[in-house]
């Protein structure tokens, strides 16, 4: 788990060893109307703005807070991922950069991150030199998927797992089945989204936002199950 040492940031080392117990996982994220349907809510409304996609039963949910998304999942009996468990899903038993492997060139092949299309919102944007057909959110499970059938493991939305965010975690993990930090400010999310382009769009690539706010950028999640 993490990054070797030459590649990536900080908060991605050390690369270390990980054990998991067996669990099953969503093979795409949770779309709008399934959220709509268990939670009765449809926070990508709220969403004002050029990076704001209208609202398609197709999309993944997306502008759900932490809180909404761990209730949606225990609803449905299961629960969100550790940080451990998306990662090891996403890599699929490859240890590439990306979850497709090391070129950027297939990045569209897999995911929608940020390609050529971005560059018409945000020039100068780092971008990955494709197009994947999409300029803000596209529907799921639309691309390839990796090894292990899951689709959108990287980009469209970012998602949210259970763990607390701690930059120097990796320094003091547990090997089996660990679960975060105890406490933290913000959530960790992983996978990147349609606006992350060849740094954001690697597997390791993690960061943490606040579980009661909302982010355009956007985050969704999915959940997994014993």
């Amino acid at each position: 788990m993490g990054s070797p040492e030459e590649v990536g940031a900080e908060n991605e080392h050390p690369r270390h060893r990980v054990c998991l117990s067996a669990f099953k996982m969503d093979k795409i994220p949770v779309l709008e109307s399934q959220f709509e349907s268990v939670m009765g809510l449809t926070p990508w409304t709220f969403c004002t703005g050029a990076t704001c996609a209208m609202p398609d039963p197709n999309l993944p949910a997306w502008y759900v807070t932490w809180t909404e998304a761990d209730s949606f999942c225990r609803l449905r009996g299961g629960r969100l991922p550790t940080e451990a468990e998306f990662e090891y899903a996403a890599r699929a038993g490859d240890s590439g950069l990306y979850v497709w492997g090391d070129t950027l060139a297939k990045a569209c092949d897999y995911a929608n991150l940020a390609d050529i299309n971005v560059l018409n919102l945000f020039p100068g944007w780092s971008v990955f030199p494709c197009n994947d057909g999409h300029a803000l959110i596209a529907p799921a499970g639309g691309k390839k998927p990796n090894r292990w059938g899951l689709y959108d493991m990287a980009g469209n939305v970012w998602q949210w797992t259970a763990d607390w965010y701690g930059g120097g975690w990796y320094a003091e993990s547990p090997v089996q089945d660990p679960a975060g930090p105890a406490e933290g400010t913000g959530r960790v999310m992983r996978g990147g989204s349609w606006l992350n382009g060849p740094t954001g769009g690697r597997v390791a690539y993690r960061d943490g936002f606040h579980p009661d706010e909302r982010y355009s950028g956007a985050i969704g999640f999915r959940c997994v199950y014993k």
